[in-house]
């Protein structure tokens, strides 16, 4: 690796290189053109002048070129302080074989170089980052370095920020630097040389042979360039309007814009922006003008020192928290929150009202609403009350701005919601009108009806859900959707994914048919072997060895489906222990679970005990629900005995007894409760709070009245207990029927209980009278 001209940066001084006044004004000749060389040239320090004042900014800019003599690629990088900020690929020519060298002809790069320090007090002008002011002039650098030839000893027409530069036969003039892609090129046939500004014209000088012609220049056009360098914003001003409307204008009026914002002066702003056409940043800033004049006269300083207008400045440049915390320095929290709410800015607003405790933050959030609906920004709206916690009216939000689905997601989060039959049906439909039936299905499901949940699943060809629910509520249907599934596949045109669906809905012939129009054939020969071999075995009745076959060249999904089937073929014949060991075999117990269940009313006793046996043995988390169902299926067939078993083994006698009540049939009732009292006393206290038979006996009483209940109660020596029991539980009109009857002695007794509870519901007159009744008249007048 060569380096010509070698550049150190220590402690931001350059060494072994000269650079007089930041120029470099040697053309770069690199002599070895059978390597790889790389050149790289460094500026120094520069010190930039803004209009605010004096301000060193300490740049180290590079440039570097990694050169290849055989294709003439150039690579430059542009540096700053190291780390590389563009990279690109331009090409040079070299000079050839014949001269033994190549040359890279680098004036103009170097001139870029030279103007960099002019380029950055632009910079403050325009208030533009480093980092675009880089990319500018990285982009200017690669776009010059690409113009072949020139002989011009600097690129830029002195006193103003106009590039010229030459690209074969075109001379090639920038008049704004700041949009590289407006340039007016004038067609030339020799090489420029030399630009002269002088009398009042600006002129390119070009050698053609032994002549040299002059190309005259836009002066208008430079003149604007020396009016920014000069801070004459007047001056540009004039030179725009003499302009009109020609292409370059709009940058310009830009630029002038930006440079007069940068530096306050806002008239010309409001200009630049009415040439322009930005009519709303004109109203702004002659609104901002008339804020600063009225201070200025108020006060006599200058308007500068307006807090109002640094605000507006603020919000012209977008920065909202700058003019929030000028407003809230001046104490005038009500400007800060009208100016968020002009912006509609709501949360803004809100979360600075909230932060300084406004009083009026309850108001601020209604019109906050109140905007919302009126610009029909119902989504927000719903998503504000749902985080408030008033969910129904978030809900109405959602189905009013047509998204059912976040309702349909709210609903399912919240419980009181989901229990409202009412907000469900209103959802689901919303969710089936917008044809989302696949969340419809979720919907159904989170409430458990799982029949409308399975046929919105199977709308939405949502397979896996339908199948998954299928295996629960119609295991029938399983079959049928593994074939619909497959034939979704196919029809999608993914025959791969189809295969297994049509084996597991037992359709060889489809699966086998979706094998060879995937190419699969290895596949397509073992659904025909195992096809065969399968029959085979399923005619002479050796499921094992059928079961080892498939194990051997199926899937679990594909066995699971074939054996399934067989053992619903065995169900049908009536063989349900042999379907039984099919169903166990490929681990389906529900399935035959299911199968005795269905079989149950043809040796009822022992079927339900087989389906019991299995359920203890796979499922024994659902051994009581699955007796206490059983119960219920009985007692609709009046089947007492067989319903009383289950309900007492499922530990629900309650249910047993109120089954023989409906039924008439006391002395059953009264049976399983005296049952309960010996054998489950804890169950009967913790359930009812008191002993079940006397409960029973109790209701058994009320339900024959009179004498006939007085004698039933003394023939079960339960009358004593019985009239306590009526006493605690405010059933008086028994007690004292019971009394008359049999117990005459506790009359005064239980007229005293009587008032005492009637004192307690604040009824003093009749509390007075059974007061009297019980001979208990001091207690009325206590009363």
């Amino acid at each position: 690796m060569g380096v010509v001209t070698s550049s150190i940066i220590t402690h931001n001084v350059v060494t072994n290189s000269v650079f007089p006044n930041n120029v470099i004004t040697n053309s770069v000749i690199v002599t070895n053109s059978n390597v790889t060389n790389s050149v790289v040239i460094t500026t120094p320090n520069f010190l930039a002048e803004g209009t605010a004042g004096i301000m060193e900014k300490r740049f180290i800019f590079a440039l570097f070129l990694h050169f290849d003599p055989y294709t003439g690629h150039v690579d430059p990088h542009i540096g700053h302080a190291g780390p590389l900020a563009v990279h690109a690929g331009p090409h040079f020519r070299h000079a050839g074989p014949h001269t033994g060298y190549t040359t890279l002809t680098l004036y103009t790069l170097a001139c870029i170089l030279d103007t960099l320090a002019h380029s950055l007090d632009m910079l403050l002008h325009t208030q533009n980052t480093l980092a675009h002011t880089l990319d500018t002039l990285a982009h200017t650098l690669i776009t010059l370095s690409t113009l072949g030839r020139t002989s011009l000893g600097t690129p830029w027409v002195p006193g103003s920020d106009v590039v010229v530069a030459q690209s074969r036969n075109n001379l090639c003039v920038w008049y704004n630097i700041d949009s590289p892609d407006q340039v007016t090129l004038f067609p030339i046939k020799g090489d420029a040389v030399d630009v002269v500004r002088a009398d009042g014209k600006t002129e390119v000088v070009v050698e053609e042979g032994q002549h040299q012609l002059g190309y005259e220049l836009d002066e208008g056009l430079l003149e604007f360039g020396t009016a920014i360098h000069d801070n004459d914003l007047g001056k540009a001003i004039l030179f725009l309007e003499k302009l009109g409307d020609k292409p370059e204008a709009e940058g310009m009026w830009s630029i002038l814009a930006n440079i007069a914002i940068a530096t306050n002066k806002l008239r010309v702003a409001e200009r630049c922006y009415a040439a322009l056409g930005d009519v709303a940043r004109t109203n702004f800033l002659r609104e901002t003008i008339s804020i600063k004049d009225q201070y200025a006269k108020d006060n006599g300083t200058d308007g500068n020192d307006c807090p109002e207008v640094w605000a507006q400045m603020a919000l012209l440049n977008k920065q909202f928290k700058e003019a929030e915390s000028i407003y809230l320095e001046q104490n005038q929290l009500e400007r800060a929150l009208d100016m968020y709410r002009r912006l509609h800015k709501w949360d803004e607003a809100l979360a600075l009202a909230e932060m300084k405790g406004h009083p009026r933050l309850e108001e601020l959030k209604s019109a906050h609403m109140k905007w919302l609906l009126e610009s029909k920004q119902e989504e927000k709206a719903g998503e504000i009350k749902e985080k408030e916690g008033d969910h129904e009216t978030a809900l109405v939000h959602y189905l009013r701005a047509g998204l059912p689905s976040l309702a349909a997601r709210l609903v399912q989060s919240n419980t009181d919601l989901l229990n409202n039959d009412e907000i469900v049906a209103k959802v689901a439909s919303a969710l089936l009108q917008a044809e989302l039936y696949e969340q419809a299905g979720e919907l159904y499901e989170k409430v458990n009806r799982t029949e409308k949940a399975f046929e919105c699943y199977r709308k939405a060809r949502a397979f896996p859900k339908a199948i998954e629910l299928a295996r629960y509520i119609t295991p029938s249907d399983v079959v049928n959707l593994e074939e619909e599934w497959g034939d979704h596949l196919v029809s999608s045109k993914q025959l791969d994914a189809a295969i297994n669906h049509f084996i597991e809905a037992g359709k060889s012939v489809k699966a086998l048919e979706a094998a060879v129009g995937a190419h699969q054939w290895k596949k397509a020969v073992q659904i025909i072997q195992v096809s065969l071999l399968m029959i085979a075995n399923y005619t002479n009745g050796d499921w094992d060895r059928a079961h080892k076959l498939a194990s051997d060249h199926l899937d679990t999904a594909q066995i699971s489906t074939m054996f399934v089937g067989e053992a619903k073929q065995l169900e049908a014949q009536g063989k349900l222990r042999e379907a039984e060991k099919l169903y166990l075999a490929v681990s389906e117990p529900d399935m035959a679970i299911s199968m005795y269940k269905k079989n149950s009313q043809y040796d009822q006793c022992c079927v339900l005990a087989q389906m019991m046996r299995l359920v203890s043995q796979h499922h024994a988390d659902l051994v009581q629900i699955t007796h206490l169902h059983l119960a219920q299926e009985l007692e609709a067939s009046s089947d007492w005995g067989g319903a009383e078993r289950h309900y007492l083994a499922a530990t629900e006698w309650k249910a047993a007894v109120n089954m023989y009540r409906a039924a008439d049939m006391w002395e059953d009732a009264y049976r399983v409760s005296r049952k309960i009292d010996s054998k489950f006393a804890t169950v009967a206290q913790s359930s009812g709070g008191m002993q079940a038979a006397l409960q029973v006996a109790v209701l058994w009483a009320k339900s024959l009245g009179g004498d006939s209940a007085a004698k039933l109660l003394t023939k079960l020596n339960l009358l004593e207990p019985a009239v306590n029991y009526a006493c605690e539980f405010y059933q008086f009109e028994l007690a004292f029927e019971l009394a008359r009857v049999a117990l005459p002695a506790r009359l005064q007794d239980i007229h005293y209980k009587y008032a005492m509870a009637l004192e307690d519901e604040g009824k003093y007159h009749e509390a007075e009278e059974q007061f009297i009744k019980a001979d208990k008249p001091k207690e009325a007048v206590l009363m």
